[in-house]
């Protein structure tokens, strides 16, 4: 009871000295409504107005400021990932075109490996029989007098059954005595020998035209590692009668430009083929051969 008296008391008097406080206001300062709503009060407000309004605004800037700067951390960090995401796009896109690229490589080799393999077969089914024509010189053995497409010429070859690079090594003996005995064209010993060695070189075309298209394209960088590749299966027999045949009519069409832009005749062996035909080739068909490039701008 004593407690809650004490309280009663002190909220009293401190209602009294409200009541005080504020008697004290309207006399002293005469405040009433009038001075509370028209004049004084308008007053006050502008002078707390005109206190209050630059701190909001101080603070609104720094506000703006925080929001601005909370924005660009955000749009850096936007930007950081949009970069990111561009290079992982990037590296998946380069990735994709490397296997790509890897995997028209390896479509490339696959098909040239098994053409080398078909070439190589096709050689070997080559087959030449012995010669059945008039000769001279009584039994023919490794030196004799052939009567070949109209003209008489001698020749050093064993008249026997051939296959593969052996036939190829007596059709280009004939095709050497034969034209130096006449000034007839590669045609007419194309003709005749067609059925023996001309899938033979139908087919060496057609690789060296795989490999031209595939660059062409762009499917591989580097078509010389696959044309000498290529060469190294050619002894300089089939190297000397190819030479020969690039420059009879139908080989002189296409055939002739691409064993010129494949260097093919590099590796052919100097003399092998006589200097008016390696004339009629344009010098590059000959790499790094100085001895033809010798011989050539010695003519």
């Amino acid at each position: 009871m004593k407690g809650l008296n004490f309280t009663k008391y002190k909220v009293i008097a401190i209602t009294s000295g409200v009541v005080a406080l504020i008697f004290f206001l309207v006399v002293t300062f005469e405040i009433g409504a009038n001075y509370l709503f028209e004049s004084k009060l308008g007053t006050t407000g502008d002078y707390f107005g005109g206190i209050l309004n630059p701190i909001f605004g101080l603070l609104s800037l720094f506000a703006l400021l925080a929001t601005i700067k909370i924005q660009t951390e955000e749009l850096s960090h936007s930007r950081q990932e949009l970069q990111l995401t561009r290079e992982e796009l990037v590296k998946s896109t380069k990735a994709q075109e490397e296997q790509s690229n890897s995997i028209k490589i390896q479509n490339f080799e696959n098909t040239f490996f098994n053409m080398m393999d078909v070439h190589r077969a096709i050689i070997d089914d080559i087959r030449l029989k012995k010669f059945e024509a008039p000769y001279f010189g009584g039994v023919f053995d490794k030196k004799a007098n052939l009567n070949f497409l109209g003209q008489n010429i001698y020749i050093e070859l064993e008249n026997k059954d051939t296959e593969g690079k052996d036939a190829i090594k007596q059709l280009l003996l004939i095709l050497k005595a034969y034209m130096s005995k006449t000034t007839s064209k590669y045609d007419r010993f194309h003709d005749y020998s067609e059925d023996t060695i001309g899938h033979y070189f139908g087919f060496t075309y057609q690789i060296l035209l795989f490999i031209k298209e595939a660059k062409d394209s762009g499917q591989i960088s580097n078509p010389f590692k696959y044309a000498n590749l290529f060469r190294s299966q050619f002894s300089k027999t089939e190297l000397s009668l190819l030479a020969y045949h690039c420059l009879g009519s139908i080989g002189s069409r296409r055939f002739k430009g691409l064993v010129e832009e494949f260097e093919f005749f590099e590796h052919l062996p100097f003399k092998s083929i006589d200097i008016s035909i390696a004339k009629q080739y344009d010098e590059k068909v000959f790499g790094k051969n100085e001895k033809w490039i010798e011989a050539l701008d010695e003519k």
